[in-house]
C-alpha cells in the first residue's frame, strides 16, 4: 500500500512539473516575443529621434511597461532640440558678426540675440577706450535710462569696473540697492536678481564688457553659452573698431585731399571739379595776390587779388615767366628768388615795388614749394600782401612821435603825454627836472604827488567826460605846489585818447 501511494504521489508530482514547464515555456515565448516587439518599437523611436524627425509624435498608446522609457525619451528629445536651438543661436551670432562691419549696426543686430541666448532680460555693452582706459557705454537694451548717467567707468571702479579689471566672467547676486542697473517693465523698474558681467577679449586684449541682467538665476548651460559667444563678440568689437578707425581715417584723408592743389595735368583732370571749387575760393580773395608757377617760374594760376594789386589781368599773366611782371632791371633778382626757393623750399621778402601803371606800393611776399606724394617739387606758390596802408600808419606814428618829442624838448615848460589812465608815454627834460625823476615813461603821473588818488581820478574823469581839467597838487617828498593842467587829445590812427599835461610850479 505504501508503495502504491508513493507511486501515485510521484506520478502526480511529475504531472505538476510537466504542467509548470509547459506554462513557463509558453510564458517565456509570449514575453520574449512581446519584448522583441517592444525593443523593435523602442529602436524605431530612437532611430527617428536621432534622425530628428519632426513629424514623429510619441503619443499615448505605447505599452504601459515602456512608460519610463518614453519619459526619458521625451527628455532626451527636448535636450537635443535645446542643443539644436543653442547651436542655431550661436550660428546667428556668428552670422551677425560676419555680415556687418559697422559697429553700431552690429550691436543693434547682436544684442537682442545675446539676450535670447542667455535667457536675460537686459543687456548693455561697454567698449574699452584704449586711450583713456575707461569703459564707454555704446548700447543698452532693457535697462532704465539711468544707465547712461555713468557714461564712463574706469577699470577697477565699482563692481562693473572691478570685475572687468579681473578679466573673468562673473555672476553678481548681491546687487546694491542704489544700483543704476534696473530692468524696465510695464509695472515699473525692478532690481535684477542676477547680473552677469563678461569681459570681452580679442587676441588677449580686452575690447569691452557685456553686462546681462535677469530676474532669474543663470543656468550652467547659459553660462557656458556666454563663454562660447563672447569670443565672437570680441571679434565683432575688434572688427567694428577697426572699421570705425578706417572710416575716420578715410574721412580725414578725404578732407585733406580737398585742400590740395595739384598742378599735375593728369591729376588735375581727375580732380577738375574740386580744383575749380578751390580756385574759385582763391580767386575770391582780393586782399592777397596769389599765383602759382611751375619749377621754371612760368605762371600757371592767377587770382583776382593779383590783378588788383599788380595790375596785370590773368589772361596777360598766365603762361608768362615770372619776370614778365617785373621791370627789366629786376629780372636778375627774380631768378635769384627762384633759385633760393627751389633750394630752401621757401623765401620771404618785403619792400617797395611798382605796379604795371608805375604806382608804388609796399609789399610782403612769401614763396614756397609744392610737393607731390614722392616729395618731388611740382611747383611754386607766391602770396603777396599789400602792406602800403600799414607802412603809412607806421610812418605816421613814427613822424608823430618824432614831432611830439621835438615839440616837448623845445619847450621850457614841464610837458607830459599820458594814456587815458594816466600812464606816462612821453615826457620832456623839464618834466623830469620838476618831478626830480628820470625815465618817466611807464609810470603813473599821480605817483609823484601827495594827492595821488585824487589826481588819478581826475585824469580818468577828464578822459571820459571832459576835454580840460586842472588841479593843484603837492609834490611827494616836498612842499612845492604844482598846477597840473590836463587836455584830452584824440588819436584817430589808434582809435584812443591821450592826455596832454602841463605842469607849472606855483611860486610862494
Amino acid at each position: 500500500m505504501i508503495t502504491l501511494s508513493a507511486g501515485i504521489l510521484i506520478t502526480a508530482s511529475a504531472g505538476i512539473l510537466i504542467t509548470a514547464i509547459v506554462v513557463f515555456g509558453n510564458l517565456r515565448f509570449y514575453y520574449s516575443r512581446r519584448m522583441k516587439k517592444n525593443i523593435g518599437i523602442m529602436a524605431a523611436d530612437i532611430e527617428d529621434l536621432l534622425r530628428d524627425s519632426p513629424d514623429r509624435v510619441y503619443a499615448p498608446g505605447y505599452p504601459r511597461e515602456l512608460e519610463p522609457f518614453y519619459t526619458e525619451l521625451h527628455k532626451l528629445r527636448a535636450a537635443l532640440h535645446k542643443k539644436d536651438e543653442t547651436r542655431q543661436e550661436i550660428l546667428n551670432v556668428i552670422n551677425s558678426v560676419a555680415v556687418n562691419m559697422d559697429f553700431e549696426k552690429v550691436l543693434e543686430d547682436l544684442m537682442p540675440k545675446l539676450i535670447h541666448v542667455t535667457g536675460s532680460n537686459c543687456c548693455a555693452f561697454y567698449s574699452l577706450n584704449p586711450t583713456t582706459n575707461k569703459l564707454e557705454i555704446k548700447q543698452s537694451i532693457g535697462f532704465s535710462k539711468n544707465i547712461y548717467s555713468e557714461f564712463d567707468i574706469a577699470l577697477g571702479e565699482g563692481f562693473i569696473g572691478g570685475i572687468a579689471a579681473d578679466s573673468k566672467t562673473t555672476v553678481c547676486m548681491d546687487i546694491p540697492e542704489d544700483s543704476i542697473y534696473l530692468i524696465r517693465t510695464f509695472l515699473g523698474k525692478l532690481k535684477p536678481k542676477n547680473m552677469l558681467i563678461a569681459p570681452v577679449f580679442y587676441r588677449e586684449q580686452m575690447t569691452g564688457v557685456i553686462v546681462f541682467a535677469s530676474i532669474h538665476a543663470y543656468s550652467p548651460e547659459e553660462l557656458e553659452m556666454v563663454e562660447i559667444i563672447k569670443y565672437y563678440v570680441g571679434v565683432a568689437v575688434a572688427n567694428g573698431l577697426a572699421y570705425e578707425k578706417t572710416k575716420r581715417l578715410s574721412n580725414e584723408l578725404k578732407f585733406q585731399n580737398k585742400l590740395i592743389q595739384n598742378l599735375n595735368e593728369e591729376l588735375e583732370k581727375k580732380v577738375e571739379n574740386r580744383s575749380f571749387f578751390l580756385n574759385n575760393i582763391i580767386d575770391s580773395i582780393q586782399d592777397y595776390a596769389i599765383y602759382a608757377m611751375d619749377k621754371n617760374g612760368v605762371i600757371q594760376t592767377w587770382n583776382q587779388g593779383a590783378h588788383m594789386l599788380l595790375g596785370f589781368p590773368a589772361e596777360e599773366a598766365v603762361g608768362k615767366s615770372m619776370d614778365y611782371i617785373y621791370k627789366p632791371e629786376e629780372k636778375e633778382s627774380v631768378q635769384r628768388r627762384l633759385q633760393t626757393v627751389l633750394r630752401d623750399g621757401k623765401y620771404m621778402e618785403n619792400g617797395w615795388r611798382g605796379r604795371k601803371d608805375g604806382t608804388k606800393y609796399f609789399y610782403e611776399m612769401k614763396m614756397f614749394c609744392m610737393y607731390n606724394n614722392k616729395n618731388e617739387i611740382i611747383g611754386i606758390s607766391n602770396i603777396t600782401k599789400d602792406m602800403t596802408s600799414i607802412k603809412n600808419v607806421e610812418s605816421a606814428l613814427w613822424f608823430e612821435k618824432e614831432v611830439s618829442l621835438r615839440i616837448l624838448e623845445s619847450s621850457t615848460r614841464a610837458l607830459v603825454f599820458t594814456d587815458d589812465s594816466g600812464v606816462i608815454l612821453l615826457a620832456n627834460r623839464s618834466a623830469e627836472l620838476l618831478l626830480e625823476q628820470e625815465f618817466l615813461s611807464g609810470r603813473g603821473i599821480h605817483e609823484f604827488f601827495r594827492e595821488s588818488d585824487a589826481l588819478a581820478r581826475a585824469v580818468v574823469d577828464t578822459a571820459d567826460h571832459s576835454y580840460f581839467n586842472e588841479m593843484s597838487c603837492r609834490l611827494r617828498g616836498g612842499d612845492d605846489m604844482v598846477k597840473v593842467q590836463m587836455n584830452v587829445m584824440f588819436d584817430d590812427v589808434m582809435g584812443s585818447k591821450k592826455i596832454f599835461i602841463t605842469m607849472t610850479k606855483i611860486e610862494g
